[in-house]
């Protein structure tokens, strides 16, 4: 992202930089940077935009050594930086070169397909492993082949385990309601069209739809299900969302649904889609979020839905986010920001009601 780019980085931040000089530069990939104030930060890397007057040292130095291996290497650099550009996440675009003094040959290196980037280490390190990842398994060039499942537990220690213990991860198809105007237990209503975790919810005053998440595998889906709230039964298929997505945010309002962001495997989703809820049907395009963000809380009026903190997967901002998003409903556009909250967190929801503005947990 930092071949072409000229955008502040060492004694001031994009954030911290004039609206007038940011515009006298460049972005990613060194596109210009002339143009409105809301589409300036969409054009800059994504860990260039945490809003701090100063990047730390270890950032400084990234952006400067990346800056100079473009400008020595540029020719032919340039040649394949067409390619690079088309990849569709910045995890793609990214390479972690962890092998300094090495000469630049991937053969008798270890790469792992990581979040943060593609990340190249020497065959004489341990990589490192992801247990949350079935996508992220180190590959060994010079063997033309992943590290087998043996091999990843005998470089944790397990080497010779007879039996491993099962998984923690579990999968449920279960539907419960409660009646809100008494107290007590839940009651069941019927089963989800597949077990699923990470399931996200909105809903009408008539029915209640349940929105992507991860299914035994595992793999993120993109399985839209919908219920009838008056009766109990098990759910039916409304359609599918644009993208496969695990832990988004739900929320609407009486007749439009909205599905933003969410875990897309190795990154993180900024998508925006609508449902007409009364309907059935594949969810519509509606625009994108300001950041890409998982795990967030939601809520809605009428007239607006606000997705509110989150979990941001950056290389070098990853972490729990205070940013609070907005959109209109009943229209269409991308997200823009509202503010922030007073602590940063994440993986908990919100809720409105006809007279306050919102409250979070």
């Amino acid at each position: 992202m930092e071949f072409g780019a000229t955008y502040p980085y060492e004694n001031e931040t994009p954030f911290s930089s004039k609206i007038k000089a940011l515009r006298n530069s460049k972005g990613s990939f060194g596109v210009k940077l002339n143009k409105k104030k809301t589409e300036i930060f969409e054009l800059i890397p994504k860990y260039a935009r945490v809003k701090t007057k100063k990047f730390p040292d270890w950032k400084i130095k990234m952006i400067k050594r990346s800056r100079e291996f473009y400008k020595i290497n540029k020719s032919w650099v340039d040649k394949i930086l067409p390619e690079i550009i088309k990849l569709e996440f910045e995890a793609y675009q990214k390479l972690e070169w962890n092998c300094q003094g090495d000469g630049f040959s991937l053969r008798k290196k270890i790469v792992t397909f990581r979040a943060s980037g593609v990340r190249i280490r020497r065959n004489k390190n341990s990589p490192t492993l992801i247990s949350s990842s079935v996508c992220q398994v180190p590959y060994l060039p010079w063997k033309n082949r992943y590290l087998s499942h043996e091999e990843c537990l005998n470089i944790q220690g397990f080497k010779g385990i007879k039996s491993y213990p099962e998984g923690d991860e579990n999968f449920y198809n279960t539907i419960e309601y409660i009646t809100i105007a008494s107290t007590g237990d839940t009651t069941n209503f019927g089963d989800l069209t597949t077990p699923v975790t990470g399931v996200r919810g909105l809903g009408s005053p008539t029915r209640g739809v349940f929105v992507g998440g991860t299914v035994p595998g595992p793999a993120t889906t993109n399985i839209i299900g919908f219920v009838t709230i008056a009766s109990t039964g098990d759910a039916a298929d409304f359609g599918d969302t644009s993208v496969a997505r695990s832990s988004a945010s739900g929320t609407s309002n009486n007749t439009r649904g909205i599905i933003a962001g969410g875990y897309v495997e190795p990154a993180v989703s900024n998508v925006i889609d609508f449902i007409t809820i009364a309907s059935t049907g594949n969810a519509v395009d509606f625009g994108d979020l300001y950041q890409n963000v998982y795990n967030v809380g939601s809520m809605a009026s009428e007239t607006r839905a606000l997705f509110v903190g989150a979990y941001q997967l950056s290389p070098y901002s990853q972490g729990y986010k205070n940013i609070i998003q907005f959109c209109t409903i009943q229209t269409t556009g991308n997200a823009l920001d509202f503010g922030d909250m007073l602590a940063i967190r994440g993986q908990y929801d919100g809720s409105t009601s006809d007279c306050h503005g919102g409250l979070t947990e």
